[in-house]
Formats: C-alpha cells, structure tokens, sequence
C-alpha cells in the first residue's frame, strides 16, 4: 500500500470524540447529582453556617465592646448581631454554646449528628 492512497480501515476519531463526551459528562453531571442528593449532609452545613454566624457576631460584639480573649460572653450578648435580633434556629435539636471570646463556638445536640469537619466544633452526646 502505497502512504499517499486512502486507507479503507475506519478512522478512530469518532470513537475517540465519543468517549471524550462520555467521561466529560460522568466527571461534570455525576458528583453534582451526588452533592445534591446528599440529604444527610444539608443539616452539618446548616450547622456549620449557624456557627459561622454565630462566631461573626462574637467578634463583632467583642469589638465594639473592647473585649479581649478571655472575656466572657453569652449568646444573649449577641442578640443584636444577628437578623431580626434571633440566635440562628436549631436544625438538628442542637444548642449552641460560647464561653469567651477566644474560645469557639459549640453546637451541642442529645441527639447523634455526623461528625462536622471545619473550623468549629459539632459534639454529640
């Protein structure tokens, strides 16, 4: 066979295009409809923002009160930082708990939660 005839084997190209779609779709489509469809998570990241929250209104507090680190304080102290003057509702039967301002934020529930990984703390008794 002569390199510049046509060859008659198919070309692979097309196959080629096809597979490339094909894990370009399962890497995109797949772990977006896994993250969605993971109810069990939805109340540890409520949680997680509640504390964010929660942790932002006590360094705010703590600024314009002139608080240092070991400074008490009590979610009461906070009330004003929060919309409509509410602590962030419970999701999950959990409480939230601060001691001072250098201290974290705690969510406390009596009723088991999955473990939360991130800057806070999220026990359960």
């Amino acid at each position: 066979m002569n390199d510049s005839e046509p060859s008659d084997a198919p070309s692979n190209l097309p196959w080629l295009g096809m597979a490339f779609l094909l894990v370009f779709v399962g890497l995109t489509v797949f772990p977006r409809f896994m993250m969605h469809n993971d109810s069990r998570r939805a109340p540890l990241n409520t949680i997680g923002n509640n504390l964010r929250i929660i942790e932002g209104a006590k360094e705010q507090w703590a600024l314009e009160n002139k608080k240092g680190t070991n400074d008490p304080v009590r979610l009461s102290d906070l009330t004003a930082y929060f919309k409509d003057n509410h602590v962030p509702a419970s999701v999950a039967g959990e409480t939230y708990s601060v001691t001072t301002v250098g201290a974290l934020v705690r969510a406390v529930s009596k009723k088991p939660i999955q473990e939360h990984q991130g800057p806070f703390t999220v026990t359960s008794f």
